[in-house]
């Protein structure tokens, strides 16, 4: 990416997924595709999970080392997760009593949470590879059990609003986002805020970048896209404060803080 690029980018790699490398990315319009490269085939292939990169818009150089602040330090937001949901598996037990209550049976009912698991598995591996059609109905089809373990269910409602986001289908992704005002986790966030950007939707936007900012203080790309939000929402003043806490907060580079400072300079 050249330093004197004027665009910004917004990249989210969840922690507890493997994604492949970033080789090359390319803006169009509102949004940007990204194409990878898997380590082990050396093909190169669509990013699409939530677990892989999100990139809106591109920024130059890219900011990916944060500090506490000088007033009070924030401890680094750190999440527990695992490579997948753990699963766990469910037993139920029924008795059937007779009248006399003597010859009582008991039956065992394993429900087979493999089954949901494999589901996950199979709308990520359509979401790895550009599949969007085909995650959508198998996403449908898992978000459609009854009972859904809750970390299944908050990682398969993050993959259906990127699925809209990559479809580009803006006004289901804001009515899906609407339908879930519960959702609060990191990944839900992660693509909620720079998809609600991408769509025009700045003050939402806004907020959610707000909600990130507090999950992960360490993440500098997520003030510096909320200053450029600000900016589109006809908020210059807002967006210089928040760029200038950027270079109060963040360990920079030379080029880093020089572009930086160039961007505060034109909002002016």
């Amino acid at each position: 990416i050249e330093m004197n690029s004027v665009s910004e980018i917004i990249s989210f790699a969840e922690t507890s997924e493997k994604s492949p490398q970033l080789e090359e990315v390319t803006s169009i319009s509102k949004t940007a595709l990204v194409k990878t490269t898997d380590s082990q085939t050396n093909k190169t292939i669509p990013a699409a999970s939530v677990g892989e990169s999100l990139s809106v818009t591109t920024i130059a150089p890219p900011l990916v080392k944060a500090v506490e602040p000088k007033a009070a330090p924030i401890a680094e937001a750190k999440v527990a997760t695992t490579d997948e949901p753990k699963v766990v598996e469910v037993v139920e037990t029924v008795s059937k009593k007779e009248n006399s209550g003597a010859n009582s049976s008991h039956f065992e009912i394993h429900r087979d949470d493999q089954k949901l698991r494999t589901q996950y598995l199979s709308v990520k591996n359509a979401m790895r590879y550009g599949q969007w059609q085909k995650a959508e109905a198998l996403n449908a089809e898992l978000l459609a059990q009854k009972k859904l373990p809750d970390e299944i269910k908050n990682k398969s409602l993050s993959n259906q609003l990127r699925i809209y986001l990559e479809q580009q289908n803006f006004d289901r992704f804001i009515d899906f986002y609407q339908q879930h005002p519960q959702q609060n986790n990191q990944a839900w966030f992660a693509t909620l805020a720079p998809g609600l950007h991408m769509a025009g939707a700045y003050k939402d936007a806004i907020s959610s970048y707000q909600q990130l900012i507090k999950l992960q203080p360490q993440k500098a790309d997520w003030p510096v896209a909320m200053a450029s939000a600000f900016e589109q929402n006809q908020q210059p003043e807002q967006a210089m404060a928040v760029l200038s806490d950027v270079l109060d907060r963040y360990v920079l580079s030379p080029s880093q803080r020089q572009w930086l400072e160039q961007k505060r300079a034109d909002l002016r």
